[in-house]
């Protein structure tokens, strides 16, 4: 679960800076957005997208297939009303997580999308001592059964960044057991508004190194991430924008995660740092698609 307020930088496309940054008393979570959501009743989530042959709703067609150098083990461009079995939806606190609040309710697939609705769910928000907290903001997430080590992951997403709501794209250990964990897709939240984030996390006390790219979340991008022995490279639209080379990157095994969550600690007596809208918006991905090195 990538921190909060961490330290972020912006980077071009061509060339990624980094920096190293401790930090310590990170939450041990598994951790998108774009149209509406009411507060009152749930999301309102109108398709008024195109639908091309075969290209879904972002209009562009989910890869199928093996590439060269790559085993395509995943793909899934959510089709039909009901999540495939190769995932797992999030439910109520996840790993001890306590920025936010998860319902499967809030995870709905329709119009050949996968959509993480976050909004204000008093009824499925159902710890009181937190939800008041952040406003009993619930949102959607969820997990793949498949598990990689090594291997290259794409997401075909776009969101609506807004300052207390972050989705997040990530690697999280199949062990449960965090760090290590690979952040390659953070919108939102306070840091990243006008970027998209990425974080590569490991070490005890938690040492974190971040990049961002200045891009555009509310327009459709293909986000991932390429994990090598050593390395790993996050792409955005077919092109890799920042390299973190590092002995401590992971090397057990990963599922992949999509989450949407709010960006406020439940803390007794912590203030969110913005009012909480009447409306958050919703994550609309795709499709989702994997590899192993052949």
């Amino acid at each position: 679960m990538p921190p909060r307020s961490m330290v972020e930088r912006s980077v071009n496309v061509t060339r990624a800076r980094r920096s190293l940054i401790g930090v310590a008393g990170l939450c041990a979570l598994l951790a998108v957005f774009a149209t509406t959501a009411t507060a009152s009743g749930g999301a309102k989530h109108k398709h008024k997208h195109k639908h091309h042959a075969n290209r879904g709703p972002s209009g562009m067609a989910m890869p199928v297939g093996n590439q060269p150098g790559w085993k395509q083990v995943l793909a899934d461009n959510f089709t039909g009303t009901q999540l495939d079995s190769k995932w797992n939806k999030y439910n109520g606190v996840v790993g001890g997580n306590l920025g936010g609040w998860w319902s499967r309710s809030h995870t709905v697939v329709s119009g050949g999308e996968l959509i993480l609705k976050t909004y204000s769910d008093p009824p499925k928000c159902t710890d009181a001592a937190i939800c008041p907290l952040f406003n009993n903001e619930v949102s959607g997430g969820i997990k793949s059964k498949l598990s990689l080590t090594y291997g290259k992951v794409l997401v075909r997403v776009k969101t609506t960044p807004v300052a207390d709501d972050t989705f997040l794209g990530l690697l999280y250990p199949t062990s449960d057991i965090a760090p290590p964990e690979t952040d390659f897709i953070v919108d939102g939240g306070p840091l990243n508004l006008t970027t998209i984030g990425a974080f590569l996390k490991f070490g005890t006390p938690i040492n974190v190194v971040a990049d961002s790219v200045t891009a555009n979340a509310a327009q459709w991008h293909t986000l991932g991430v390429i994990w090598s022995p050593g390395e790993v490279q996050y792409t955005i639209d077919g092109s890799v924008w920042a390299t973190e080379s590092n002995p401590n990157v992971s090397t057990v095994p990963m599922n992949i995660v999509l989450q949407s969550q709010t960006d406020c600690e439940a803390v007794a007596g912590q203030t969110c740092s913005v009012p909480w809208a009447a409306t958050e918006p919703n994550v609309d991905v795709d499709w989702v698609v994997a590899y192993t090195h052949k």
